[in-house]
């Protein structure tokens, strides 16, 4: 008789937009173990296999996948390739929330500048890393900035105000001189080069005059 060979458990993949919902469902189900929450979405999507400890995983970044905005792109994304340059990375993300913070609009060229500043100050040189269309769309998607349309003055209401990010952002860049970061004044002038197409990180309605819509998320 063969020797008996135990099968191997296999693991589905899992979906950052699932993963969201899991959480979600959590935090409206706290009565519930993480078996039972591994039981519910196996009824839910039975093309899935989770079980207690992928529940247990998936809740210790619970932060994370509640900031998951439900698009296409969240339902179809299950892996994320790890950043290269993560001190590049962090500090970027760290800029775009002080930024957008004090109501600055994002465009494509404030943030491939702002990138390579970043990466000069860091001495990531210019062959290690090519800020091209592919890494601005990668970078967008991982902040989950989203492009919309401004009609008229880019006026835009400043977002709920994030403390601890700004000085995290100010003990990054105490390292560095004045002349290698820009003011507000030159972040203006990129603003004003750029009237069509912005990109915001959250979401929130415009009170304004026209219609104007703004899709985020903080990771």
């Amino acid at each position: 008789m063969p020797p008996f060979r135990q099968q191997k458990q296999r693991y589905s993949a899992i979906s950052d937009e699932v993963k969201r919902q899991i959480c979600e469902w959590e935090k409206a189900n706290k009565n519930k173990r993480h078996v039972d929450i591994a039981n519910h979405f196996n009824e839910v999507y039975p093309n899935l296999t989770i079980d207690r400890s992928t529940i247990s995983k998936i809740l210790l970044q619970s932060d994370k996948w509640t900031a998951i905005i439900n698009t296409e792109d969240s339902s179809k994304t299950f892996r994320h390739k790890a950043v290269k340059f993560l001190i590049l990375n962090q500090a970027m993300n760290l800029w775009v929330e002080n930024v957008t913070a004090g109501g600055v609009i994002l465009t494509d060229l404030l943030i491939k500048e702002k990138a390579k500043i970043f990466a000069q100050a860091f001495n990531i040189q210019e062959n290690e890393l090519v800020f091209s269309n592919g890494w601005l769309y990668k970078f967008k998607q991982r902040n989950n900035i989203r492009r919309y349309h401004i009609h008229g003055e880019s006026e835009s209401a400043p977002l709920a105000s994030l403390p601890e990010e700004r000085t995290k952002l100010q003990q990054l860049l105490s390292r560095y001189t004045l002349d290698q970061i820009y003011n507000i004044d030159e972040t203006a002038f990129f603003i004003k080069c750029h009237q069509v197409k912005h990109f915001q990180p959250n979401q929130f309605q415009d009170s304004g005059k026209r219609n104007v819509f703004y899709t985020i998320t903080n990771q």
